[in-house]
């Protein structure tokens, strides 16, 4: 057990408009596998360079100071770049560091990353924790490394082997709780607004994982599988409580993709909330389809403030032939979840996406005027509702890059790990440096809906313009903006002469 493993969360990066304000959580995913590394013997550090704040610097200087033989990167999507900038300083500064690359988004871009990112020595795919720590073991001892499923290398000739699948973990209670003692806690100061119990501490924890849906822009079910595996109450209840006792919270944020995938163990998990009296206010994201009133009840009593549910589209057409919601999801039943919620005393937080795959004009106002809808009826019945938009993202691996790869909204040499690529619609200050689903919607439509939006929301575009400009790194991008300009002059006109449309 001579080698030491030290993971990292890059600096810097796109940051969701819930996470900008300075307030971070930690990455859970190197927690896990710094756990099951810990167990088998080996010594492990986590550095959160964003959290930190860090230079590129400082991150060299802790990679001197703990002296890794292995160094594991996790990141996503939006903040790529930083983390293949994270590698090429670490490699060419600690040439002898084997290099892993983590986390969803080289899950389903591993050819191209490895094909494009030469200081990456491994990926990792799929979950991480038994792959890690079989890499490690034949790192460490020798061993053949065609035998470690789950891997992705250069062999000796310069081709690229990507290893089979690993099998997923059948039983989460089986797994360590995440090594929350190697992160800088102090660093992360999270918290929930309760309107019925003011501002807490809050932390992050995640008990469940896959996704039995199909919605197409969505990559869960990849990733994590399509059979949703959980962990029992009881060791939830055990999790929570370690995050209540020994980092003094009492706020949580589940990180599930479904929390109400089954009902009962939801009713089960608060009942077991309710019987501690643990005071707790929390966060979770459930499928409408997946609740009924006496579940929400049950939450609400055992803490449950603010619930996220996806919506995407008030058009029946998008739910059920784009996305493929299913049956049992409709707008009705969306709005009497909503209801369900004010009367219980929660803030439902519906999202909403633009720019489906032939999602016309019409259809995309008919999603606005539902938002517009349920801003209305909440300010009537003064109720809290908090709303979330954004245009529809491409992530690698998911139906929805397939599609734009085939239609080719993607070109066909389009890399994940090129910066600034021809052709590709991007909005790095308000959506991350990630490609725009544009089909049928033209870029002022959606810009006007996105600023008729802003003006609802009472958001201030200006704060925007500065990091606006700094992404402007070619004639298409200024193009674009000045696009924007253009739609959000109308919407502000329109708003002047007709009034705030909720």
């Amino acid at each position: 057990m001579s080698m030491k493993v030290l993971f990292m969360v890059p600096p810097g990066g796109y940051l969701a408009e819930r996470w900008s304000h300075g307030e971070l959580i930690p990455a859970l995913g190197i927690g896990y596998c710094a756990a099951v590394l810990e167990q088998a013997g080996y010594t492990c550090g986590i550095v959160d360079a964003n959290a930190l704040r860090m230079t590129y610097d400082d991150v060299a200087e802790e990679v001197r100071k703990f002296n890794p033989d292995i160094v594991g990167l996790t990141f996503t999507t939006e903040n790529r770049f930083y983390a293949f900038e994270t590698l090429r300083q670490i490699k060419q500064r600690f040439p002898h560091v084997i290099t892993v690359l983590g986390g969803p988004h080289v899950w389903n871009a591993a050819e191209d990353t490895l094909t494009h990112v030469p200081w990456c020595d491994f990926i990792v795919r799929g979950e991480g924790e038994i792959t890690t720590l079989e890499l490690v073991q034949v790192l460490d001892r020798g061993g053949d490394l065609r035998k470690v499923r789950g891997i992705s290398y250069r062999e000796k000739d310069g081709s690229i082997r990507h290893n089979p699948p690993r099998p997923v973990v059948e039983n989460l209670d089986e797994l360590p709780f995440p090594a929350r003692h190697l992160y800088p806690m102090d660093a992360y100061t999270f918290h929930v607004d309760d309107p019925h119990k003011g501002r807490r501490r809050a932390l992050n924890l995640m008990t469940s994982r896959g996704c039995p849906f199909t919605c197409e822009f969505c990559a869960t079910p990849f990733n994590w599988g399509r059979k949703v595996r959980a962990n029992s109450p009881e060791r939830v209840m055990e999790e929570i409580e370690i995050l209540v006792n020994q980092y003094g919270v009492r706020g949580l944020w589940f990180f599930d993709d479904t929390f109400t995938f089954n009902p009962r163990r939801i009713h089960d998990l608060c009942d077991l909330m309710i019987e501690r009296k643990l005071d707790l206010s929390w966060y979770c994201e459930i499928r409408i389809d997946t609740v009924d009133y006496a579940l929400l009840k049950k939450m609400r009593e055992a803490g449950c403030f603010l619930i996220g549910m996806g919506v995407e589209s008030a058009s029946t057409r998008i739910l059920q032939e784009v996305i493929r919601k299913g049956k049992g999801f409709s707008i009705d039943k969306v709005t009497r979840v909503i209801r369900w919620c004010w009367d219980l005393g929660i803030i439902p937080n519906p999202f909403f996406i633009f720019s489906h795959p032939t999602e016309t004009y019409e259809e995309a106002r008919m999603t606005m005027d539902y938002i517009l809808s349920l801003k209305r009826e909440a300010k009537e019945r003064n109720r809290p509702i908090d709303i979330s938009i954004s245009i529809m993202h491409i992530y690698p691996g998911t139906p929805i890059e397939a599609r734009a790869r085939r239609e080719g909204i993607l070109p066909a040499d389009f890399s994940w790990s090129v910066p600034n690529p021809p052709g590709i619609v991007t909005l790095p200050a308000s959506q991350g440096d990630i490609p725009l689903y544009i089909d049928k919607l033209s870029w002022e439509q959606i810009s006007e809906l996105l600023f008729e939006w802003s003006q609802v929301q009472g958001y201030s575009v200006l704060r925007k313009i500065p990091k606006a400009l700094k992404s402007i790194k070619s004639w298409r991008d200024l193009k674009q903006y000045v696009t924007m300009a253009k739609a959000y002059g109308k919407v502000r006109l329109r708003t002047l002469l007709e009034g705030s449309p909720a």
